[in-house]
């Protein structure tokens, strides 16, 4: 089967963005989750589509190392390389957070935990905030890697939606996320550690992938400007970061 000229074989395009098109169920043809309708209806998959057929025309790289004058990088990309870079922040200020607070003995006392507890939400709100605008600057990107990184988040996200509802952070209908303050302070915490904790954890996937948008940017800006800078481990270099501060 193909769609729109995209065979559906194992290594096509199509089957990395609908899955498998062997997998059927009960009501529809493919396996397309609702986090993968949202996309759909949200016109992210129509950017991906667009950005893989017009990758000689486009006015935007479509994939890093495609050739490109400096004019022609748009702001859209610092835009959306800058709030992954956020994004990450607000994960690494959250895990910490986790972590302080899973250390303290079980004998501190109510105004100990109340003020770390206030600490939590604080950066649970951050951590929101960030993956919010960074759901709303990436489409706007054409670039099949940023895109999917993005579509593998709001997937992760689906997936660990029972747990996050549990901690009262819920997934719109557009995939943005919020989060209730009561019910987030009186949740269990070893299910904010579950989810939280940096190691294996559902924010961990997310980091990986925010970092993976942000580079994704990075050899963008530095492909149109000629500014290949890279370290030891052939990834490019962190000055490129500077890059993005003009797009705040």
């Amino acid at each position: 089967m193909s769609f729109y000229g995209i065979g559906s074989g194992s290594d096509s395009l199509f089957t990395q963005f609908f899955g498998n098109t062997n997998q059927t169920t009960n009501n529809s043809m493919f396996s397309v989750s609702l986090s993968d309708w949202s996309m759909i209806k949200g016109g992210t998959y129509k950017k991906l589509m667009n950005a893989y057929y017009n990758a000689d025309t486009s006015n935007t790289v479509s994939s890093a190392g495609d050739k490109n004058s400096a004019g022609s990088i748009s702001k859209d990309v610092g835009v959306a390389g800058n709030d992954a870079g956020v994004l990450v922040k607000a994960i690494d200020k959250l895990s910490a957070k986790v972590k302080e607070i899973a250390s303290q003995n079980e004998s501190s006392d109510e105004s100990s935990k109340s003020r770390l507890m206030d600490e939590l939400y604080k950066a649970v709100s951050e951590y929101v905030d960030a993956y919010n605008n960074m759901l709303e600057s990436v489409p706007k990107v054409d670039n099949n890697s940023m895109l999917r990184n993005e579509l593998l988040i709001t997937r992760s996200t689906t997936a660990n939606s029972k747990l996050l509802d549990k901690i009262g952070v819920e997934i719109g209908s557009d995939n943005s996320l919020s989060v209730d303050e009561k019910t987030f302070k009186q949740a269990n915490m070893s299910d904010i550690s579950t989810l939280f904790g940096i190691r294996g954890s559902y924010i961990s996937g997310v980091s990986t992938k925010a970092l993976m948008i942000g580079n994704s940017a990075s050899a963008m800006i530095a492909t149109s400007s000629k500014a290949y800078t890279y370290t030891n481990k052939g990834t490019y270099s962190n000055l490129i970061q500077g890059k993005f501060d003009s797009y705040n």
